[in-house]
């Protein structure tokens, strides 16, 4: 009998060791800290209990929405492959809030991995909303996701410094802590697929408001991870970074107005939209960066840094900085950045600041014997019209190694004389369009300046094959997303809807119950964008058109846009998301003030337009014609060139 009882300990044991877990609810108003915690009905009521807990694999922690809870997290345990231990939301209204008021972030995590974060809203901070480090040498730190969460008001600006740079902001993976004196820390542990998807973190008072840096195990440095469908906007510093990476991303995000929030003693050093340091075949593509500004340097959308190799810039919009619209650097003579491509950007009105606007729209730039290896500039286009009479490709390096340096099929559209300043002719320039809009063109090599085209060739030998263009704002057909569509459904004959026609009519009632009829909209700029709110396939691709669509209308509302929202979930999927989901979407998505319809077969707006892909979107100009009309996702520069012609016709 005793043989028999220690069995069945032994197995109880085992297989809650081996395939049991635990949930755990708390909610601030109806829960009690003497219940089990472990069902919505017996919740806990304060976030301390959770503290205490080692948690194991597979466990799950919920949060009641629509409540703020007044403390912070320090979660403790891993998960393993395919048992993450998680931490969401449950109930309806906006993401539980945690106020982490002078505690030193809301959320953190060390020497831990296999968790997942999401549904979740934090504020405040000293240090960081989410931090997620580590505190000893050799780990590699697997599988992070924080996603569709919420960040705001991190820290204190006066308190901000470049030795915090890697370890402060919103939300923070890093290789380190802070010691017992509060100053960074940093351990040779690697971070592993992290996947930063769908945030929002703003009025940032540290330093980046989204980054992730690892150190190296071997040499190697972090592998696979991604920050994407991200907004980083109002940090005192830079949007987005990410440092001793490699195979890595930045994708899909917008960021704004980074680098001088929330006033001039917060800008420190530089601000950056969007950049890697210390990396490996690392990519920044589809982003929007605009409006950077620095103090004494940088301040510029893009940025491939020193320590790199193999670093990529494309399909990137970035626009209304004080400094650069893209920089390929070297700061090391014994390590040259190597390998980088920009291609396939727009850049418009960048230089604004009258201190900066000297980098130009492309800054290839060395200092302290840094070099540089290999850089390729190729089909990218320029809207140069800076604060003072500076060049849009500032061209100022040395040069190492056998790779080629080239700058080539580009289109330089400026308003200054000056069209390209460089220190020598060791980066070779053919093949670019150049338009010199309001005066005489000026090339410079070293101290020389040339004022025709064919005299800068004869004595370069630079640019053989350029010419001159006429000014266009048509946006080359290179700049497209180019990932495969899916049709959700064949189209319907008869139904194709092209630019120039009048757009088909409809009368429908939002998720709020407000009744739209689209005849009243023909006296203004609509963006009609057709999205699907429950579908998994699409979920990524609608992710980075909302994000898209929010930036378009933050900066264009005041100027009498407006932005209709077709739900295709039950056209696609026959089915529709259930009230309480759509309304918590609705909620995160920031949308509450965007009219959404949820089409069906009656109404049946899709088939009006001929919408066989989702996402798609048109722009509807004044008097209800077609002005543009994009399938799958219709990228920032697009948005932003299209909506600015059809408001100022």
């Amino acid at each position: 009998m005793k043989n028999q009882i220690v069995f069945v300990l032994l197995l109880f044991s085992f297989l809650k060791g081996s395939g049991q877990h635990t949930s755990y609810y708390v909610d601030n108003v109806n829960g009690n800290n003497n219940n089990n915690g472990e069902k919505k009905n017996t919740t806990w009521r304060s976030l301390d209990k959770l503290n205490s807990i080692i948690f194991q694999p597979g466990d799950h922690i919920y949060l009641k929405r629509g409540q703020v809870f007044n403390d912070w997290l320090h979660l403790k345990g891993s998960g393993k492959d395919r048992l993450p231990i998680k931490l969401s939301a449950f109930g309806v209204g906006n993401r539980p809030a945690i106020n982490a008021a002078e505690h030193e972030s809301a959320i953190k995590i060390l020497d831990a991995d296999h968790w997942e974060i999401a549904d979740i809203e934090t504020i405040g901070g000293n240090k960081a909303g989410i931090f997620i480090g580590c505190t000893k040498d050799d780990l590699a730190l697997n599988h992070i996701r924080i996603a569709n969460c919420y960040v705001h008001d991190i820290g204190d600006t006066s308190k901000v410094s470049w030795d915090y740079s890697k370890s402060t902001g919103g939300i923070i993976v890093v290789n380190g802590t802070f010691d017992n004196g509060n100053k960074p820390v940093f351990y040779n542990s690697v971070f592993n697929d992290v996947d930063i998807n769908n945030c929002i973190v703003r009025y940032n008072h540290q330093w980046t408001c989204i980054s992730i840096s690892s150190g190296k195990i071997n040499g190697q440095g972090g592998n696979a991870n991604y920050i994407r469908n991200c907004t980083a906007e109002f940090s005192s510093a830079d949007g987005i970074r990410m440092n001793g990476v490699r195979n890595s991303f930045i994708e899909y995000c917008v960021m704004y107005r980074n680098g001088a929030w929330p006033k001039l003693p917060g800008r420190n050093l530089g601000g950056l939209g969007a950049w890697f340091f210390d990396g490996e075949s690392c990519t920044i593509q589809f982003c929007e960066a605009g409006y950077v500004r620095g103090a004494t340097n940088d301040a510029g959308a893009f940025d491939i840094d020193y320590w790199q190799f193999n670093s990529k810039v494309q399909y990137c919009y970035g626009h209304d900085c004080a400094g650069y619209g893209v920089s390929v650097f070297g700061a090391d003579s014994s390590f040259p950045t190597k390998k980088s491509v920009v291609r396939y950007n727009i850049f418009s009105n960048n230089g604004r600041d009258s201190a900066l606007a000297f980098q130009g729209d492309f800054f290839i730039y060395t200092w302290n014997g840094g070099l540089l290896n290999g850089v390729n500039v190729h089909d990218n286009v320029s809207y140069w019209d800076p604060v003072l009479n500076a060049a849009s490709l500032k061209f100022d390096a040395d040069f190492a190694g056998n790779n080629p340096n080239t700058f080539r099929n580009n289109i330089i559209y400026a308003k200054t004389s000056l069209l390209d300043s460089m220190k020598n002719t060791s980066l070779q320039c053919d093949s670019n369009s150049y338009c010199a809009m309001n005066g005489k063109p000026a090339w410079q090599l070293a101290k020389d300046k040339y004022y025709s085209l064919q005299e800068w060739q004869k004595a370069t030998g630079q640019d053989i094959h350029s010419n001159h263009v006429q000014f266009s704002r048509t946006i080359p057909a290179w700049y497209k997303y180019q990932m495969p569509e899916k049709a959700f459904r064949k189209n319907q004959i008869g139904n194709i809807v092209e630019t120039g026609k009048k757009a088909p009519g409809f009368s429908a009632y939002t998720t709020g119950k407000q009744k739209i009829n689209f005849s009243d909209y023909t006296q203004t700029t609509v963006l009609l964008s057709f999205i699907n709110t429950s579908g998994s396939f699409e979920k990524d691709r609608i992710l980075s058109q909302l994000t898209f669509i929010r930036s378009m209308k933050r900066q264009y509302a005041d100027k009498g846009f407006k932005i209709i929202l077709i739900d295709e979930s039950y056209l696609t999927s026959r089915t529709t998301r259930p009230n309480e989901s759509l309304l918590n979407f609705i909620h995160d998505q920031e949308l509450e003030d965007i009219p959404i319809i949820q089409d069906n077969k009656n109404i049946n707006i899709a088939g009006k337009y001929g919408v066989t892909i989702v996402p798609s979107t048109f722009l509807i100009s004044t008097g209800g014609l077609i002005n543009q009309k994009w399938e799958n996702i219709a990228l920032p520069a697009q948005l932003a060139f299209g909506i600015e012609n059809a408001v100022t016709k």
